[in-house]
């Protein structure tokens, strides 16, 4: 557990976790934010739970307010992702 985790809830918004990406680990990225952790990603599926980590991480980082994981997406060998409030 790290820093803020326990107060911390995602709303998960996405509906298909499927990603053009080869298996791997891949950091996640938010404005200019980068996670510490990174996103699993197997048989072109994205982990949720390490998807999660990784917006949490983003938050807390960022301090940004919002909860909704709206968007995830692969690009320039990141994982992408959006967040609403």
């Amino acid at each position: 557990m790290f820093k803020g985790e326990a107060m911390m809830n995602i709303c998960n918004e996405i509906t298909c976790n499927r990603v053009n990406a080869r298996d791997g680990e891949y950091y996640a990225k938010w404005c200019e934010h980068i996670s510490d952790s990174q996103v699993y990603v197997s048989g072109g599926l994205m982990d949720m739970s390490t998807l999660i980590q990784c917006t949490k991480e983003i938050l807390i980082e960022s301090e940004y307010w919002g909860r909704y994981l709206e968007m995830a997406e692969f690009k320039d060998n990141m994982i992408h992702i959006s967040i609403g409030s």
